[in-house]
């Protein structure tokens, strides 16, 4: 679109692009953009916003579960309309925003209370997925503004990401969580896997890690939990 990349240029968004930042849409182009969305149905526009908000490609299935009310009978024909308007992209049954100006319209259109409760059904959406990625599950919780819920999913990407060898981010990840929970026992999670990383640098700092989970475990109320997290400190001071 001429236009739109005229408005671009002229904003210096190219150049910004061109160094890895994220540009504001020029208001013009969000207007001529947003305009388009508004002529759709209510129905074929919820499915481009549940698009925008979850930001990747997702099966049709996936965006209904994130529109209030939207039947079967309702959503294929409401995704026909987003298709054959050019909103909706069908990469082989994932369906996404064709462009990144039509999601950036999108989710600017949305008013926050909204986009933080499209945000909580994405979430829950993503979540039930047994092959989830959590960390984007909790970064939809983390703009669910619900903060627990964020650092339990956290906890849980910090796992996948030492799974695939990324030590130091799933650190980072474990120290958030160990920091900032209110749960006791999520803290303790958190803290009894930094103790286990550090075993693979020096012995003593993970054994005294170690330990002093173990004596920490009375903060926590569930007994089953308490057992869970000592059999698995005692599993690493054997190992150490």
């Amino acid at each position: 679109n001429a236009f739109a990349l005229g408005e671009l240029v002229a904003e210096g968004a190219v150049e910004r692009l061109g160094a890895g930042e994220v540009p504001p849409v020029p208001r013009r182009v969000q207007q001529l953009v947003g305009q388009r969305l508004q002529s759709l149905g209510p129905q074929a526009r919820a499915l481009v916003e549940a698009a925008a908000v979850l930001g990747s490609p997702a099966p049709l299935q996936v965006l209904q579960s994130l529109c209030d009310g939207l039947s079967d009978d309702q959503a294929w024909p409401a995704c026909e309309q987003a298709l054959a308007a050019e909103q909706l992209h069908d990469e082989g049954g994932a369906l996404r925003c064709r462009h990144d100006l039509i999601r950036s319209a999108a989710l600017a259109a949305l008013a926050p209370a909204r986009l933080q409760w499209l945000h909580r059904r994405a979430a829950l959406a993503l979540g039930a997925a047994s092959a989830s990625e959590a960390l984007i599950v909790a970064g939809h919780w983390e703009a669910a503004c619900e903060t627990p819920n964020a650092l339990a999913w956290l906890y849980r990407g910090a796992t996948q990401q030492k799974a695939r060898g990324r030590f130091e981010e799933a650190r980072s990840l474990w120290q958030r969580v160990a920091q900032e929970s209110s749960d006791r026992t999520l803290a303790l999670k958190a803290q009894l896997a930094l103790a286990e990383c550090a075993l693979f640098e020096d012995l003593a700092v993970g054994r005294q890690g170690l330990v002093q989970v173990l004596a920490k475990t009375g903060a926590v109320a569930d007994e089953t939990k308490v057992r869970q997290i000592e059999a698995q400190a005692l599993s690493g001071l054997i190992d150490n």
